[in-house]
């Protein structure tokens, strides 16, 4: 619903001064602007409103909206798809309809505008059930007068805005469909709940002595190891994880510097084919740089880890020095590894043995540093370490890299719920965790 307001005793006297406020409905609440606003669009006197693709809610501009409660919607809305002009025709409707056969009598009908379903998505009730309707200038002067927007471009790292609004698009699929199918998702779910207890149970959580790191201790051991490792040695890792920040940040502004002040900028607003090359455009460039730093902060941790199993103390800068003395294999190893898990991965059928080979190779930093090995060396070394544990190291290598990229989103989407600043604010927030 979008409705235009005139403070006037009549319609010519409305006519002749013209409006002075333009109201958008968007889910429980809406958005209003004076006529006179910069961020309305007028193209004559008619004002030009932008529909959310896949929702009913209504903007005042091309962007992707973000809602944070009920009154503008749990998630985003997205108006930069919106292409389609549709002109509206005016139409003067009756305050009641004279009787059940008249013209427009719809308007008082006080059902669903569709069928009931036992999910979320049941049909709405008319307009004669809604206060706009009833009570237009007391509902617009409850709305809005601006709508929150997720910054255009690629933040450092995961975008907080387009995590959470792929998060609760997600989570609302998931929570209408154990709607639908009660039974299913409580089976599932059990079995997952199930699934946790039973590797708890299962694994040895005792003794807790990270002495010698070269053992193969079980599950609970190197959760409870880890623990002790980082508490005795908390100032080398702290550094370790510092200086990591700057070699990450290199990868990132290279990707800024390439999709904000070069000619590749404007394809990301287009679709089709433009918009998969700038996909894989970024992929490569964010993707490798951030890959490339995780690698080489792989290889510090695993310089410091073997000198404290040596009983030697080492610094977090000595470590970054051996570890850049061997760029060229741990280069040569992690291209050939992305290589092939692309070559994998686009044949989509290919994507199981993708991931198979990943995990075959994720070990290739540790053993190119600690046993001086080349880049084919380390790779085949590290798939000798993984043969017979590979569903060991794929459980590690997942939390791990859950945990690497969901820590800094999730800090955002928690500032962004309890705090008013600004999505650029918390999109840096996020980013050097």
């Amino acid at each position: 619903m979008a409705q235009v307001d005139f403070d006037a005793r009549g319609p010519a006297e409305a006519l002749r001064k013209g409006p002075y406020e333009v109201d958008l409905s968007q889910h429980a609440g809406g958005e209003r602007s004076d006529w006179t606003d910069t961020k309305l669009h007028r193209q004559g006197t008619h004002p030009v409103l932008y529909v959310a693709t896949g929702s009913h809610a209504n903007y005042f501009d091309s962007a992707l909206h973000l809602g944070r409660g009920a009154s503008e919607g749990f998630g985003c809305d997205d108006t930069r798809t919106a292409t389609q002009r549709l002109q509206p025709q005016t139409v003067l409707l009756p305050d009641i309809p004279s009787s059940a056969s008249a013209p427009y009598a719809w308007l008082a009908f006080q059902g669903r505008w569709g069928q009931h379903e036992r999910g979320i998505n049941n049909g709405p009730t008319g307009p004669g059930e809604k206060p706009q309707w009833f009570a237009p200038i007391e509902w617009a002067d409850a709305l809005r007068t601006t709508s929150v927007e997720v910054p255009s471009g690629r933040a450092f790292g995961l975008s907080v805005g387009n995590f959470f609004c792929g998060a609760v698009a997600r989570g609302a699929i998931m929570l209408n469909w154990s709607l639908i199918h009660p039974v299913p998702f409580v089976v599932l779910l059990l079995l997952v709940l199930v699934g946790l207890l039973a590797a708890v149970a299962v694994t040895t959580w005792r003794p807790a002595d990270p002495h010698h790191l070269r053992m193969r201790p079980q599950g609970g051991q190197i959760f409870r190891a880890t623990t002790r490792v980082y508490a005795e040695h908390l100032p080398t890792f702290a550094a370790a994880g510092a200086i990591f920040l700057p070699v990450y940040l290199l990868a990132a502004s290279i990707q800024w510097v390439l999709f904000h002040l070069t000619s590749v900028a404007p394809l990301i607003a287009l679709d089709g084919r433009h918009g998969a090359v700038t996909a894989v455009l970024a992929v490569l460039v964010g993707g490798v740089g951030g890959l490339f730093a995780s690698v080489i902060a792989t290889a510090t941790i695993a310089v410091i880890l073997n000198e404290i199993d040596g009983g030697r103390r080492i610094l977090a800068g000595q470590a970054y020095r051996r570890v850049f003395r061997r760029l060229r294999p741990l280069a040569g190893g992690m291209l050939t590894e992305i290589i092939m898990v692309f070559l994998l991965t686009i044949t989509v059928v290919g994507i199981p043995f993708a991931v198979h080979r990943f995990i075959r190779w994720s070990l290739f930093a540790q053993a190119s540093m600690l046993d001086d090995l080349s880049s084919t060396e380390s790779l085949r070394q590290s798939s000798e370490l993984v043969r017979g544990h590979w569903w060991r190291t794929f459980g590690f290598t997942v939390l791990v890299d859950v945990l690497a990229v969901l820590s800094g989103p999730l800090l955002g989407v928690a500032l962004l719920l309890l705090t008013d600043h600004s999505l650029n604010f918390i999109n840096l927030a996020g980013a050097p965790v």
